[in-house]
Order: structure tokens, then C-alpha cells, then sequence
């Protein structure tokens, strides 16, 4: 039986009231389906406002906590900002994460490995001059609390080798160690199949690990989302499918889906207190 296959669709409504610990933003069905799998919870699908949302109960220390997922109908900014503030309005969730896919910068990451960005940005966005951009990058970060837990949750080397050796598959995993990056991330409007653009990019973003179409998108939403009487954490983490050049496929995908949801399964697991209970 394929592990992504969808059950039979039955829709449930809640109340406005039933709110969320977690919202995980996908960009595509098969990052979110990976989640609900890893999660291995039974997980409903409840429509609010015109969206259909999975939401699950999960339960950690015998305590529980409510985990709403959604995927965008398609990629790109615009939609990843407007599906994420329009979700946390609905669901006002304490963390928002992204999980998924994106591309890395060669030298910097190997495939498979994962991308915890502690900032984001739109690299299409300045000036243009003579037919050439001069770069304004306006990153989104990260907050200090919640990356300092991310670096020392992602240099557990037994945690991830324990993620790489419980993936339910028997191929796409790729042939070096499962290592966790902590870095930037950059954002644009298009499939990026060139590698002189990240060599341009690096310019300007010398820190530059990865790639994506959405994260900066999810950042901001969340960002600007944030009350005085309620603050939202977000951090996104993805994992690298290609070096966004030529060469690109789909061979690793179902692997690199997978290790950015069991990350985010197991970080939560480790400090749901400070993720959910302090933030209350």
C-alpha cells in the first residue's frame, strides 16, 4: 500500500474557539502527507473558511496537543502568505513551521541534508539598473530562543542518525550522513535550474545554504501576525532534493519530505514546554 495515499474524504467543521499548538505550512500535498505519516495519528479533515485543513491530536507526555496541517494549491509567495496569515487567523497557533523541500547550495550542503534557516529573504527583491538587480534583502528572522533550542537539538547526533535509519522506504535516501544546517535561506518566484544564479546570490548572501519558492512568505506572515498579547514563533526546516542546476529530479524527494516532518515530530517532542506551555 503507497504511505501517501489519501483516506476517503470526510469533512468535519470545529468551533472558531479550537485553536492550534502547531500549524504546519506544506507548499506541496506530498510534504504534507509525509507529516501526517510521520505523525501516525488519525488526523481529520476539517474546513474553515473555505480551506480544508488535516488536524490531529497528538499526544505527547499524556498531554495533548492539537496539530494543524495545510498545502498550498500552488507554489509561490503570493499563496504561501495569504494561506498563512489566513490560517492563523483561523486557528492562532502558538508555533508555525514549515516543512519540505528546497534546493542547496553546493559545497555548502549535501543532498538530503536539512536547512534550518535563521533568516529568509526574497533575493529578487531592490533595484533593477541597465537590465541587471542591485540586491535589497529585507530578511525575516528567526528568534534567538528558538534557534539557540534548534542548535543544540540539531548537533544530536544520535537523533539524527535515528531519523535516517527509521525512513519507511527503500529508496531515495541518499549516501552521506543526515547532517542539520542552521543558515540562510533565500526565496524567489521561480524553479531555480542554474547555477549561476546562486553564484549570484552568494554575493550578496555569503551565508546562503538553500532555496526556495514559499519560506519567506510563511516567515513573514507569521512575523507580522505577532500581537503584544500574542507572539507566534516560526522557523522553517527543509531538506536539500537538489543543487538547483541542471541536474535536477525527484529522486530524493520522498526522502527529504520525510526527514524535515520526523525532524520537526522529534524537536517537538523534545521541548513541546517551551514550544507550547511557556508561550501560552
Amino acid at each position: 500500500m503507497d504511505l501517501l495515499t489519501d483516506n476517503c474524504l470526510t469533512l468535519e467543521h470545529s468551533s472558531k474557539d479550537d485553536k492550534a499548538d502547531l500549524l504546519v505550512v506544506a507548499a506541496l500535498h506530498k510534504e504534507k502527507k509525509w507529516v501526517q505519516k510521520v505523525f501516525d495519528v488519525e488526523w481529520k479533515n476539517v474546513e474553515r473558511e473555505g480551506v480544508i485543513y488535516q488536524v490531529a491530536d497528538y499526544k505527547i507526555d499524556g498531554k495533548a496537543f492539537k496539530i494543524v496541517a495545510v498545502s498550498q494549491l500552488h507554489m509561490g509567495m503570493p499563496q504561501a502568505a495569504i494561506l498563512t496569515t489566513k490560517s492563523i487567523m483561523l486557528w492562532s497557533p502558538s508555533v508555525v513551521v514549515m516543512t519540505g523541500i528546497c534546493a542547496g547550495v553546493k559545497g555548502q550542503v549535501n543532498m538530503g541534508d536539512l536547512v534550518i534557516a535563521n533568516k529568509v529573504f526574497d533575493y529578487g527583491s531592490g533595484k533593477v539598473v541597465a537590465g541587471k538587480l542591485r540586491p535589497n534583502f529585507e530578511p525575516v528572522h528567526m528568534d534567538a530562543w528558538v534557534w539557540q533550542l534548534l542548535e543544540l537539538f540539531r548537533h544530536d547526533e544520535a537523533v539524527m542518525e535515528e531519523i535516517d535509519q527509521e525512513y519507511p522506504l527503500d529508496e531515495g535516501r541518499p549516501g552521506s550522513p543526515l547532517v542539520a544546517h542552521i543558515g540562510s535561506m533565500g526565496c524567489g518566484a521561480a524553479v531555480v535550474a542554474d547555477a549561476a544564479m546562486i553564484e549570484e546570490i552568494v554575493l550578496t548572501e555569503r551565508k546562503l545554504l538553500a532555496l526556495d519558492m514559499e519560506s519567506y512568505a510563511v516567515a513573514l506572515a507569521t512575523s507580522l501576525s505577532t500581537t503584544p498579547t500574542k507572539r507566534i514563533e516560526f522557523f522553517i526546516v527543509k531538506s536539500v532534493v537538489d543543487f538547483a542546476d541542471a541536474l535536477k529530479g525527484d529522486t530524493h524527494h520522498n526522502y527529504s519530505c520525510y526527514v524535515s516532518a520526523a525532524f520537526l515530530k522529534k524537536f517537538v517532542e523534545r521541548h513541546y514546554r517551551q514550544l507550547f506551555l511557556d508561550n501560552e
